[in-house]
């Protein structure tokens, strides 16, 4: 067997070998090898080139697999050869390039360098029209097949734009979709469709016959955290092997599957692949990511190796909690009375953010202990430097309607290490006075029946998860900042703020009176502000406080433009306004989230539909 072959096999095995990062490349701006959302990417074997396409610059940019810039070649516009949101690309046996426009309701065909050739589509429903192409793909015939966003459905034209079939329609069944997000063919010209929205993939015969699907719960629509579940997946890229890579951007992993939907592999994380959008294989085996993040560039190539072993690059994925940590809750000592999580230990203090992440409408208890003799270094604000050792504790718990008790079904513990925070949840015992700590390789998931009578799985995040969210930043704990911490909790007299300095945890001076603060014009615009802050701006604004001005263009906030005229909030109409379509439709936020959170989504009509037009 080849030396890569090997190194695949077992790197998908997780026996040993990896894959591992070669190089990256890229940074933010408008210039060559510059992204500001890179959207979609194909291989041309023969040249060894790759393309990216660039939805927020309009244009295609093109670079030798070892990613040095070629040439790049496109402008806003509905002219040739000029983008209006430019989503995949395909490149046929001859070397065309095949690019559609989300906004200009077209697929523009070029040669491999770039020369305009022509193209084919125009605005409607009917046969060979659409309202927003996005994914396409190439068959060994060299026809195409093209997803459209809006209509939710796949049209297969001939590789001159000529229509031969069209399948699809929207909704959650089988051969339905939510959104065609991105197309990939295997070497017998079956059809694999990201159904984003329905969080699963679905495979096609060439004339268009659903033959399987695959995702949480046999592919339902739900968004998951374990293997063979996605959460928002975005592109999928197919080896010669047909071995089936899928980016599963907000698990912050790629997946990689055979052609009956079994799951060979999951590996990544947020440290790694930032938000993976788009993946392509060479021929060579080499995996190409696009991050719009830049994480660790905007484009970054992987390679699978025989000398990397697991807990190095993709295939780390923290196998172990860290070794000091308690087999028990009560091991922290920060609980003396468990389970009564309201007497703490002197050195813990309990706290809770104005606006929580919506977690299924779970009650959650909130703790932080800091070690004796140190201090939480706050000079910028939002960006506090935590010294080693400080732990902080939240317990997640649901109200049951029937026993109307509240019962704890999990404990997350962050502790901040000497070089990086760790992470680990302990899962409540049965009797309910302790909990136990979970391995954390993967997530784990607990029935539940809530006050209202819904019932679901809660998901217990790994530890990969966990960084997700709170491992992007070494200062960056979400919820413990000050406009979060800068109010007077229900049943308490005083300012949180003032009552954590007053603690003397902070190094120097920190009151509400000078500190930061949620405003709006309005007591729901400032709820909706700060709402937002929790449940957006972590993903969606580098975590840091939204302007919430209404023409504010979507790319502004490294959001998709979707539905409508390119803006967040479209003022008086919250059924055009972006936010709301997927607040509404439960798609946000996306993170182990299964229930919608209903007043919320009222609130946020009310606000849209309040603001003068």
């Amino acid at each position: 067997m080849p030396a890569v072959q090997e190194a695949i096999e077992k790197a998908l095995a997780g026996t040993a070998g990896s894959y591992e990062l070669v190089n990256s490349w890229g940074s933010y701006g408008t210039g060559d090898a510059e992204f500001r959302m890179p959207y979609g990417t194909a291989i041309n074997d023969d040249k060894g080139w790759l393309y990216v396409t660039d939805c927020y610059n309009h244009n295609v940019q093109v670079f030798d697999l070892a990613g040095n810039f070629l040439f790049k070649w496109g402008t806003l516009g509905d002219g040739p050869s000029e983008f209006n949101f430019p989503g995949g690309v395909t490149v046929n046996s001859e070397g065309r390039v095949y690019v559609p426009g989300e906004h200009n309701q077209r697929v523009q065909i070029f040669t491999a360098e770039g020369e305009y050739l022509g193209q084919f589509g125009s605005k409607g429903n009917g046969d060979g029209e659409f309202q927003q192409p996005l994914g396409i793909a190439v068959d060994s015939m060299d026809n195409l097949y093209v997803g459209d966003l809006k209509t939710h459905r796949v049209q297969k034209f001939d590789a001159d734009g000529n229509f031969i079939l069209g399948f699809g329609s929207e909704g959650s069944g089988d051969g339905e979709f939510l959104g065609p997000y991105n197309i990939a063919i295997d070497k017998a010209d079956n059809v694999y469709i990201v159904d984003r929205g329905n969080n699963r993939v679905q495979k096609f015969a060439p004339d268009g016959t659903f033959l399987l699907k695959w995702g949480r719960n046999g592919g339902d629509g739900t968004p998951g955290l374990r293997d063979g579940d996605f959460n928002w997946p975005h592109e999928l890229s197919i080896d010669d092997q047909d071995r089936i890579y899928v980016s599963d951007t907000y698990n912050y992993r790629i997946q990689v599957f055979s052609t009956d939907g079994s799951h060979l592999a999951s590996f990544g994380t947020v440290k790694e692949f930032g938000v993976p959008k788009t993946i392509s294989v060479d021929r060579n085996y080499n995996l190409y990511v696009a991050d719009p993040h830049g994480t660790l560039g905007y484009v970054t190539r992987w390679k699978p190796s025989l000398s990397a072993g697991r807990g190095e690059g993709l295939a780390r994925d923290f196998t172990q909690p860290p070794l000091d940590f308690p087999p028990k809750l009560s091991g922290f000592g920060a609980f003396p009375y468990l389970p009564e999580l309201s007497q703490i230990a002197a050195d813990v203090h309990a706290y809770a953010p104005e606006w929580e992440l919506w977690t299924n409408g779970a009650a959650k208890d909130r703790h932080i202990r800091v070690p004796e003799g140190t201090r939480i270094e706050i000079g910028k604000s939002d960006h506090w430097i935590f010294p080693t050792g400080t732990t902080f504790f939240k317990t997640i718990a649901y109200r049951d309607r029937n026993t109307d008790t509240t019962r704890p079904i999990e404990t997350r513990v962050i502790r901040r290490g000497k070089i990086e925070w760790e992470y680990a949840s302990y899962k409540w015992d049965a009797d309910g006075n302790d909990a136990s700590l979970l391995n954390g390789s993967r997530p784990e998931y607990v029935a539940v029946t809530n006050a209202s009578g819904q019932s679901f799985e809660h998901a217990i995040p790994s530890r990969n998860n966990c960084l997700a969210c709170h491992g992007r930043k070494s200062s960056f704990i979400l919820g413990f900042e000050e406009v979060q911490l800068n109010h007077t909790p229900t049943g308490e007299s005083i300012n949180q703020l003032d009552r954590l300095a007053a603690a003397n945890i902070f190094d120097q001076p920190l009151t509400a009176v000078n500190a930061a603060r949620v405003t709006g014009k309005t007591d729901l615009e400032r709820r909706m502000r700060g709402y937002m802050h929790a449940n957006c701006g972590v993903c969606h604004n580098n975590d840091e406080m939204w302007d919430f001005t209404h023409d504010v263009p979507l790319a502004d906030f490294n959001v998709p433009s979707r539905r409508n005229n390119g803006h967040l909030l479209s003022p008086g109409h919250p059924e055009e306004s972006t936010i709301y379509q997927l607040f509404s439709a439960g798609m946000m936020p996306p993170i182990g989230v299964q229930v919608r959170d209903a007043t919320t989504i009222v609130d946020m009509h009310e606000w849209i539909a309040s603001m003068p037009n």
